[in-house]
């Protein structure tokens, strides 16, 4: 039997989730993406690629101020797997920490 064969036959004998995904789970980005991709190719065709509005732009401002409001925003050099699973469990914790503390949070990470 050659490789091929062989490929075709394990692909076959597994769900997608188990091809997939080694932690045997999905995300909501997984149910949702070509959702989102789709309603974006929608809008694209429609009225084509769009700039950065002066609203969506004070928009930012305006989010990243309120930010600043809350807490330090501090940089982190993720170089690893676990470096990153570190730094959203970080800031899952420092979310829900200042969500307890003050009633209220801002970026509160999902993980997926």
């Amino acid at each position: 039997m050659n490789t091929v064969s062989s490929d075709i036959k394990i692909q076959n004998e597994k769900s997608p989730l188990e091809l997939f995904r080694s932690s045997n789970y999905l995300s909501v980005t997984d149910l949702s993406s070509f959702a989102w991709c789709e309603f974006q190719q929608h809008n694209y065709l429609i009225s084509g690629r769009k700039k950065e509005s002066l609203a969506t732009k004070i928009g930012s401002e305006i989010h990243d101020e309120l930010e600043l409001r809350q807490h330090d925003i501090i940089s982190i050099t993720v170089q690893t797997e676990e470096d990153k699973w570190d730094t959203k469990l970080y800031n899952m914790i420092f979310g829900i920490d200042s969500l307890f503390a003050d009633l209220k949070t801002r970026e509160l990470p999902q993980v997926e």
